[in-house]
């Protein structure tokens, strides 16, 4: 089964927000493959905080203290469980706590991640999955993000789907189910298709650079004779040298390197999102939403089944994804 995704983010980003926080979500609100990114710390001591994600365009009093919300979430540390709700016309729904757990850890930092779909609301904390929560009001009509009661905010990061910028024409995105996403992976990384990889297929990488980076990077593997253990696509970001190589690798011997790109993407310390859409000649790839290179085949797909990441890098999520 498949769902929507987005193939290249942008990302607005609210650093150290005060608390309480009423924040206009970027570029008009939420639609299917919209992400909210909250990193922050829980306070020693803490009773309960809460996130909202709020119906309306334009932060009033009257929305602070009665506007409706579309998706609430409110760990509380004095029942030890995380419940969620909705608010109509100043009228609470049902509300939902299961599972009867709260990841959050007073004195801890933490990452939330809230992605929004056709159907509902899914909650990964920590990277892991936590929740779902079925839409009540429809998420075209969210336009507000808040954060109330005992949290310290670092940052909230808005990724909002948008087209692969690339000399072909856009297409919607499929991600299967089986193929993830992955959170927070360790490094290195490494992860074995069950088939062969196969033209229409992408890969979506989200991570950052650490303080005083070398190098990293990312292969796409053969696991099958003639070419077990060969190297289909080898990018390797060189942050000494501002530059992102290609290659392949084929029987313990390295091909000829490409070189050339418009310019240098990354950044020490700075997120990045990149892309690898899988055509039948060549693989596309796209970074920070706009086209980088592409590098045409030299192994043929049918002999990929394994994708590797290492060196000095911190990866948020990886999705598999079907065009």
């Amino acid at each position: 089964m498949c769902s929507i995704i987005p193939a290249v983010y942008q990302t607005p980003v609210t650093i150290r927000p005060p608390i309480p926080h009423y924040g206009s979500i970027p570029s008009g609100g939420v639609t299917p493959g919209s992400l909210i990114i909250i990193n922050g710390r829980v306070p020693n001591g803490c009773r309960r905080f809460d996130f909202n994600l709020m119906v309306g365009s334009v932060i009033t009093q009257h929305l602070m203290t009665s506007g409706d919300i579309a998706f609430h979430f409110n760990p509380r540390f004095d029942e030890n469980l995380i419940v969620r709700n909705s608010r109509q016309n100043q009228r609470w729904g049902p509300e939902e706590r299961e599972p009867q757990t709260n990841p959050y850890v007073a004195g801890r930092s933490f990452e939330t991640m809230i992605l929004i779909e056709s159907h509902g609301f899914k909650v990964a904390v920590n990277g892991r999955h936590f929740c779902e929560f079925i839409h009540r009001i429809a998420p075209s009509c969210v336009g507000i993000f808040t954060v109330d009661g005992t949290v310290e905010i670092d940052r909230i990061e808005y990724r909002r789907e948008a087209q692969y910028s690339s000399p072909a024409a856009p297409m919607p995105v499929m991600v299967s189910q089986e193929l993830g996403p992955i959170y927070n992976p360790p490094i290195p990384y490494k992860h074995k298709w069950p088939e062969s990889l196969r033209a229409g297929q992408m890969v979506y990488i989200s991570g950052r650079l650490i303080n005083s980076p070398d190098r990293f990077s990312i292969d796409f593997m053969c696991g099958q004779h003639p070419h077990m253990n060969d190297i289909a696509f080898h990018t390797n970001v060189r942050m000494r040298e501002s530059l992102v190589v290609r290659n392949h690798c084929q029987s313990g011997h390295w091909g000829s390197e490409e070189r050339s790109m418009p310019s240098f993407p990354f950044y020490t310390g700075t997120n990045f999102d990149l892309i690898v859409r899988v055509e039948a000649n060549r693989y596309m790839v796209a970074i920070n939403g706009q086209h980088f290179v592409e590098f045409r085949h030299r192994i043929p797909l049918h002999f990929v089944n394994g994708l590797t990441i290492a060196g000095d890098v911190v990866i948020a999520s990886i999705r598999f994804a079907q065009t």
